[in-house]
């Protein structure tokens, strides 16, 4: 029997930029085009085909808000603290805030419940910008969960890293009832664009024996993939472009009947258009 007859792909729906994605590109490209010198504070999003794309264009990540006097800072889609917008004023630095509007949506309740004497219990990974973001607007009343803690507090809020992923905040909710608090106050602020993702693996996970997932390495969501697909007990390939296909065990491809293929919320549909034509390029020539 020849590769052809038994090598299918299937695609987890929905792929593509998702709204935040897209919003944050449309606010950036709108200032490449009108606002002379643009920087980012930091990567615009978590991909690194996107950003090398928006470089050569003339987007420039800087670190420093002071690298970008002169010009226009855009705010990237996972946020940025108080302090550092008020810094970009003092600077007379121009600002276009690209965050993500379910990201502002978190830094909101942060804020409320910080400002309503709670202390504020995040979600997610403690390094991730977003994460950072968060704890900003929650002050010094904002903490990142870890398993097993203990919080000397009467009220909490619990607010979620928006890319975490619905079984992992659930875990964490559960956790921190074991403290007995005297009002403890959940938002579940994960992104639903994001989770659409997760059930699309889960569904097509019986029907694949092995999973390409296709995303920045720094992606949150992506990263949730893969670990949705590690949950199903299906191995799993993590690739960021075209060119790492060649990095991958093709023998081990070669073998599985039916490949499945998801991809992180900042990945274009174009990254994925190209890993499939190379796979079907190899099998052909099988």
């Amino acid at each position: 029997m020849g590769m052809k007859d038994f090598w299918d792909i299937v695609i987890c729906e929905p792929i593509g930029f998702c709204s935040g994605v897209e919003r944050a590109l449309r606010l950036a490209r709108s200032a490449l085009g009108s606002c002379g010198r643009v920087y980012s504070l930091g990567p615009l999003i978590h991909n690194p085909i996107v950003v090398k794309e928006l470089e050569k264009q003339g987007l420039t990540p800087v670190q420093e808000i002071s690298e970008a006097s002169g010009g226009t800072l855009v705010i990237r889609s996972h946020g940025a603290s108080p302090d550092l917008l008020e810094e970009a004023d003092k600077l007379k630095i121009k600002v276009i805030d690209a965050t993500c509007p379910n990201v502002a949506r978190v830094q909101a309740y942060a804020k409320n419940l910080s400002q309503d004497g709670y202390t504020v219990v995040v979600v997610g990974d403690l390094e991730h910008p977003e994460v950072k973001s968060i704890l900003a607007y929650a002050q010094k009343s904002g903490i990142v969960y870890k398993q097993g803690m203990e919080i000397k507090a009467e009220r909490i809020g619990v607010l979620a890293q928006t890319t975490t992923s619905p079984v992992s905040f659930a875990q964490a909710v559960k956790d921190l009832l074991r403290n007995n608090f005297k009002e403890m106050r959940i938002f579940n602020t994960i992104c639903q664009e994001a989770v659409a993702r997760q059930k699309a693996v889960k569904e097509i996970s019986p029907r694949v024996d092995l999973f390409l997932v296709v995303g920045g390495k720094d992606s949150a969501n992506t990263q949730a993939l893969a670990e949705a697909v590690r949950a199903e007990g299906k191995p799993v390939f993590l690739i960021e472009n075209k060119e790492m296909i060649d990095l991958i065990r093709l023998r081990r491809i070669a073998q599985a009947r039916r490949i499945g293929i998801a991809a992180g919320t900042s990945t274009p549909s174009l990254a994925i258009s190209e890993i499939v034509e190379i796979l079907n390029t190899r099998r052909s020539k099988q």
